[in-house]
């Protein structure tokens, strides 16, 4: 519109002036831009309400946001299950979860923020707790194990699991990368993502894809477990081979006395009176162990054990019970 003024401006400040034609051509001209400003004032200022109404009913949409949550291969009652999570955590209570395809699909309504966070706190709870018993279960088949090897083993991972999650909820504890892939708010965060964009969230599906780390941690906490049997196991069968030399050897002492005191430390005697102390006995694996190496030296027909330790040495008088057998006594 300005530059057509100055236009005009410049025509009659000229040698030849303008002829009326000109000038209705100028007036129409300028009534016309004048309407194209107005319309598009008109047009801009309804997009911009349109745009503000899509906004507001995106939200809305999202607030009042239905999702489902299932499971292919996990054998549980997914509705029961998030509604039991969802009983510990704020707002949880108030969200209504149906369950649907016999109890392997739930289906939560989310009325506002709130029950959105609330839901994903469940979540997370479920797929670093409940979830993880059957992950590791599956991780654990797969080792070259007995059967009854992987029934130890599985609770024992399980056990470590659900401490790491705990620990990390309460924000104490070791910082490494197992332990940090537990972090139930990063996992929560994970979650709050996923359903910005979907409205479905298949268990196993999100935890083996989304959380790959977590089920590193998994592998983790059952490879420990495995290693801690086969420690068990080599130890025991120690015992057995200590026990079986006791048993060929000639006594050399008639009687050992040897006194578990409360701190873990511990006294022997001979029928002699001679007096060895000895620390740590209850408290450190390699202590007991040297305690036991020296009891076998000394090749004792018999041993009679004074145990004042208030059950703090209670595994070791277990190791006394399989080496010495019979020769052993105890006085608590």
């Amino acid at each position: 519109m300005r530059n057509l003024d100055t236009l005009r401006a410049r025509a009659r400040g000229g040698k030849q002036k303008l002829t009326a034609r000109a000038e209705r051509t100028f007036e129409h001209t300028r009534a016309y831009l004048a309407r194209g400003g107005a319309y598009c004032h008109e047009a801009f200022c309804t997009a911009n309400d349109a745009s503000s109404k899509a906004g507001g009913a995106d939200k809305a949409r999202k607030n009042m946001q239905t999702v489902s949550v299932n499971t292919l291969e996990y054998e549980i009652d997914v509705a029961a299950l998030l509604t039991r999570r969802l009983q510990r955590v704020p707002c949880g209570t108030e969200i209504a979860v149906s369950s649907a395809s016999g109890g392997r699909e739930a289906l939560v309504r989310l009325r506002s923020e709130a029950e959105r966070d609330a839901l994903c706190e469940a979540l997370a709870a479920l797929l670093l707790r409940d979830a993880a018993n059957f992950e590791l279960a599956r991780i654990i088949n797969d080792m070259p194990l007995t059967l009854e090897e992987k029934q130890r083993v599985l609770p024992e991972a399980i056990k470590t699991a659900h401490e790491a999650a705990e620990v990390r909820r309460e924000g104490i504890g070791e910082t490494g990368n197992a332990s940090l892939a537990m972090d139930a708010e990063r996992v929560k965060e994970m979650l709050r993502a996923h359903f910005d964009g979907n409205d479905h969230l298949n268990l196993e599906g999100f935890l083996r894809f989304r959380m790959q780390d977590v089920l590193r941690a998994f592998e983790l906490y059952a490879l420990c477990a495995a290693e801690e049997l086969m420690l068990q196991t080599e130890y025991l069968e120690l015992m057995r081979v200590l026990s079986v030399l006791v048993r060929l050897q000639q006594p050399r002492v008639r009687e050992v006395s040897l006194i578990l005191h409360a701190d873990g430390s511990c006294t022997i005697t001979d029928d002699t009176d001679a007096r060895i102390e000895c620390e740590g006995c209850g408290a450190a694996a390699g202590a007991a162990s040297e305690l036991v190496n020296l009891l076998v030296a000394l090749a004792p027909a018999r041993i009679i054990v004074y145990d004042l330790s208030c059950g703090c040495c209670a595994e070791l008088s277990q190791v006394l019970l399989q080496v010495f057998e019979d020769r052993v006594s105890f006085f608590r």
